[in-house]
């Protein structure tokens, strides 16, 4: 068998200006894996080359977990996240375990295969170990074409899936309470003149607004049900948002993190960050997110509130034969 190609973030950037992935409303949903999932902290240098910075350039205390990680004979895919983590194992498939429990209502299914209706989220999965019927079952549920987005799950569909992506990244996990956040964490307040909101159906065409400028990810006509989404408003514009995307049992998933290009260096991303951190401590859960190895700001600012790595990520697409 044909060993398949491995497709850079170079190489997938440079294809999708022209494919536009053919079933996407948008090409969005892919840039996202490679920025990570907040937006904000990645300037205009970083867009441009920051699949291209080496290893070193990483904050010291990511690369100091994944190094204790190989030392002390652990699998890097399985980082150590102290306290609080013995539930941890239904992030090794969030897709799954959030289709299968909180979104279930959201979900479409054929037999062992099960995906996002398509204007909520791009995400589908099948069991751990497929047959050859699930994937024929994600197939019929996806239409020849279509991209299979299998987010950071680790099975391999048939060998005529042809590959469309693979982006390396991080899962980070929040502390487990909150007396054990950093100072930065709790002292996140609100800039002057602006606004934390709770946002909801009529918001709707601000939030789009903001995603058209600042390109975060996926965002469908549903996506808001995936969970709370915040914003902050500044003299009553929506600058800047953060939502809650993926829900296995136990935790939530931070997504959707940006911000204004005109109200960048304010703090908004890590006072959303921070806001929806809380909420989720509250109800007795733990928040964690996903980010590409390449954004380093993002993990610096994820860094600074608290989170720390918990796995190494592998992103990947797949086209429906």
């Amino acid at each position: 068998m044909a060993r398949r190609k491995r497709t850079t973030t170079v190489e997938f950037l440079c294809a999708l200006g022209s494919e536009r992935l053919n079933r996407y409303a948008d090409a969005s949903s892919i840039p996202t894996l490679m920025k990570g999932s907040a937006e904000e902290p990645v300037d205009s240098s970083q867009r441009k080359i920051g699949s291209l910075r080496t290893h070193d350039q990483y904050p010291a205390d990511v690369d100091t977990a994944v190094d204790k990680a190989r030392a002390e004979g652990l699998s890097t895919s399985r980082l150590h996240v102290g306290d609080g983590a013995e539930n941890a194992a239904v992030l090794d498939d969030p897709v799954l375990a959030s289709l299968e429990g909180h979104h279930a209502f959201l979900a479409r299914r054929v037999g062992r295969a099960v995906t996002y209706h398509p204007d909520v989220a791009t995400f589908c999965a099948v069991p751990r170990h497929p047959d050859t019927e699930d994937w024929a079952a994600l197939a019929y549920l996806l239409g020849r074409g279509a991209l299979a987005d299998l987010f950071s799950a680790s099975v391999v569909p048939p060998a005529d899936w042809d590959p469309v992506f693979t982006v390396d990244g991080l899962q980070m996990v929040a502390p487990a309470t909150t007396s054990s956040w950093p100072s930065a964490a709790r002292d996140v307040v609100p800039p002057r003149d602006s606004e934390v909101v709770e946002l909801g159906a009529h918001d709707l065409p601000a939030m789009v607004e903001l995603v058209e400028r600042t390109r975060p990810g996926p965002f469908w006509p549903r996506t808001p049900q995936l969970g709370t989404y915040l914003g902050i408003r500044h003299h009553g514009v929506l600058v800047a948002m953060a939502g809650e995307r993926l829900h296995p049992p136990g935790w939530t998933e931070i997504s959707a993190v940006c911000t204004a290009p005109e109200a960048r260096g304010q703090g908004y991303a890590s006072c959303l960050v921070q806001a929806l951190s809380s909420r989720i401590s509250a109800r007795s859960e733990r928040a964690f997110l996903h980010v590409v190895r390449s954004n380093i700001s993002a993990i610096r600012l994820y860094s600074d509130l608290g989170f720390r790595p918990r796995r190494e990520v592998t992103f990947r697409g797949f086209r429906v034969p």
